[in-house]
């Protein structure tokens, strides 16, 4: 009869081991994703990104956002990449300002429905993988 277990010999095991790397995996990749939409922030303020007047073609309010957001997803970035809690933090606290400007604020930051659908989503994801690898800890007892 075959047993779910890893090397050490430890029932179980196995699972806490795939959870921890699901939820590290997927960071990793909400890292390179928040990396890609940090540096076209960066190319916006710059003005790399076609829009020739960059930062002084937008209002003060407009300006601050941009500047905001091109720091703070660099920041989630490296968080996230190298799996620190704060990085989750400020990812979470970035998605979740990024949808109050746009849904209460929108003379300030674009309505962009796809992208706010994408943040819901991928924080929805992180909860259930973090649930998951929550629950297979406890009943392991770690």
């Amino acid at each position: 009869m075959i047993s779910r277990t890893d090397r050490s010999g430890l029932p179980g095991q196995s699972a806490a081991i795939r959870s921890d790397l699901a939820l590290s995996v997927f960071l990793r990749v909400m890292a390179a994703v928040l990396m890609v939409r940090g540096i076209l922030r960066w190319a916006d303020l710059t003005g790399l990104s076609g829009h020739p007047e960059g930062l002084l073609g937008l209002s003060v309010s407009g300006q601050v956002e941009l500047v905001f957001f091109a720091v703070v997803l660099l920041v989630a970035s490296t968080g996230l990449w190298i799996l620190a809690t704060w990085g989750v933090v400020v990812w979470m606290a970035a998605a979740f300002l990024n949808a109050v400007l746009a849904v209460f604020f929108p003379e300030i930051t674009q309505f962009n429905a796809p992208l706010l659908i994408f943040d819901g989503v991928t924080v929805l994801i992180y909860l259930c993988l973090l649930y998951v690898r929550e629950r297979i800890h406890a009943q392991q007892g770690y």
